[in-house]
């Protein structure tokens, strides 16, 4: 998706009235700081130790913290990050379920 894409379409305007009085040139802006936070995030995503999301001044809390301007994409692959850490060879007898919707809430 590239900036010059971003086009609202009048249901877009009527549900997000907010950034429709922004100018194109200022939502194209934010779009691009977005994506550039993202694509930066996802480049070192698995360096960072998302464990801690306690504290206000871990990475994890952080990241947890601005779950809203984070993209799906980016967050998939903090979440595939997580399970190629703590994958381990063999059956250990213990069941997993990863819910998105709940983890980035």
């Amino acid at each position: 998706l590239t900036c010059d894409a971003l086009k609202m379409t009048p249901r877009d305007e009527v549900s997000y009235p907010v950034i429709a009085r922004k100018s194109s040139m200022s939502r194209k802006l934010r779009f691009a700081v977005l994506r550039m936070f993202n694509r930066r995030l996802a480049a070192c995503i698995e360096l960072l130790d998302t464990n801690n999301t306690e504290h206000a001044w871990s990475i994890g809390h952080q990241l947890r913290a601005l779950g809203h301007i984070i993209f799906g994409d980016t967050k998939t692959r903090l979440v595939e990050a997580a399970v190629e850490k703590t994958w381990a060879p063999g059956h250990c007898g213990i069941s997993l379920t990863l819910d998105n919707q709940a983890a980035f809430a």
